[in-house]
């Protein structure tokens, strides 16, 4: 059996981070270790991560987090994984029964709040068409479980000044999944591996995607720039389109002001 590695980037993380690696501790496989890399919380994210796995601390944003994490890994995969995600079960196993070099995990957004209906409609439908999805000019599936080697070569790629940017304008899954060099050939697919917990109130949502759009600015007039707005639109039409565009407008109407203004 193969080993995988866990990476979990925090920074104050306290409200679901015993969700998260509560659920990575119990999965149906044994051979596996938990890294989380805190960008120096000022709450109880550093007590929580001591009781489950390695933590490391350094001031970094996101995408540094997980370099980081890659690189003190010792595991043959590695899983890249929010803090306020948790993983079902038998997600592991399950990627690992996939055997392929890179694997999108389907997400189920869940909460109390508009976000997370809006959310969970939109996931339940881009996941139906996963592999269109996949297309860096489409929807927002990426994968998040990588051969170790493959991912750290596409660590490589990234510019030092672009892994200091914190946070990512856009998804650090879509940056390394474009570094990557993967095939879509080579890419598999476990659905409803991942349940995201959602903002409960609207304006911290649409203020996180505010400053995304403002942070975006610093990309301007490097190869990564078309990151920026990649990935909003879907590759559904008709009704399914209707269901996703609340989700989308929600995102990429306040990230376009911030970049805009």
């Amino acid at each position: 059996m193969k080993r995988v590695s866990v990476v979990v980037p925090t920074l104050n993380s306290a409200a679901t981070l015993s969700l998260c690696l509560e659920s990575v501790r119990n999965q149906s496989v044994e051979d596996l270790e938990i890294i989380i890399v805190d960008s120096l919380s000022h709450d109880s994210t550093p007590a929580i991560a001591e009781r489950f796995g390695r933590l490391i601390r350094e001031a970094c944003g996101a995408t540094k987090a997980r370099l980081i994490g890659a690189n003190a890994a010792t595991g043959d995969y590695v899983l890249n994984l929010d803090s306020d995600q948790a993983l079902n079960p038998r997600t592991i196993e399950r990627c690992l029964e996939v055997h392929s070099k890179a694997v999108v995990l389907g997400e189920i957004s869940v909460g109390k709040g508009v976000i997370a209906r809006i959310n969970k409609l939109e996931k339940a439908v881009t996941h139906q068409l996963w592999k269109e999805n996949l297309m860096l000019n489409l929807g927002p599936l990426r994968p998040r479980f990588y051969d170790r080697g493959i991912l750290l070569e596409a660590y490589r790629r990234i510019p030092a000044e672009i892994l200091e940017i914190q946070p990512s304008a856009f998804s650090e899954d879509l940056l390394l999944f474009e570094e990557s060099g993967i095939a879509r050939g080579d890419i598999g697919y476990v659905p409803d591996a991942i349940l995201h917990f959602e903002e409960e109130r609207v304006w911290q949502y649409l203020r996180k995607w505010y400053l995304r759009g403002k942070i975006a600015k610093r990309y301007r007039g490097t190869r990564f720039e078309h990151l920026i707005f990649s990935g909003r639109n879907r590759a559904v039409s008709g009704p399914e389109l209707v269901a996703c565009f609340p989700s989308i407008l929600a995102r990429g109407i306040p990230l376009l002001l911030g970049y805009s203004l």
